[in-house]
């Protein structure tokens, strides 16, 4: 079985999580972050804005349906408007896909072949 965690994400060298925001008309999303906020395990700064936004589909939806949550928080001229404008780095789908796989235990006698 296959689970996903899916995001958009923008990610700026000039502009603060706090205008990024603004811009899209919508909240960041856990992860998100302003250029010069401190990263955990004294690795210094970030050196640019990532602003986040998950889909709220459940983690074994199919990905079509990740893809259409994240479309229906945000309007797509939204994003188009910021294609392009000064200090946007880049603007990308993250998708992690999760594998759940079940270990199995040797057997006494093949441990026994083998290990024993």
């Amino acid at each position: 079985m296959k689970n996903y965690d899916v995001s958009l994400d923008v990610q700026s060298d000039a502009l603060t999580l706090s205008e990024l925001s603004s811009r899209l008309g919508h909240p960041p999303g856990p992860g998100s972050h302003s250029r010069g906020d401190s990263r955990s395990a004294n690795l210094g700064v970030f050196a640019a804005s990532t602003w986040s936004l998950y889909s709220k589909a459940p983690t074994a939806a199919p990905l079509e349906e990740h893809f259409s949550s994240i479309k229906s928080q945000l309007s797509p001229e939204r994003l188009h408007a910021l294609h392009g404008a000064p200090g946007i780095k880049s603007i990308f789908i993250d998708v992690a896909i999760f594998l759940r796989m079940t270990l199995l235990r040797p057997k006494s006698s093949f441990r026994e072949r083998f290990f024993g």
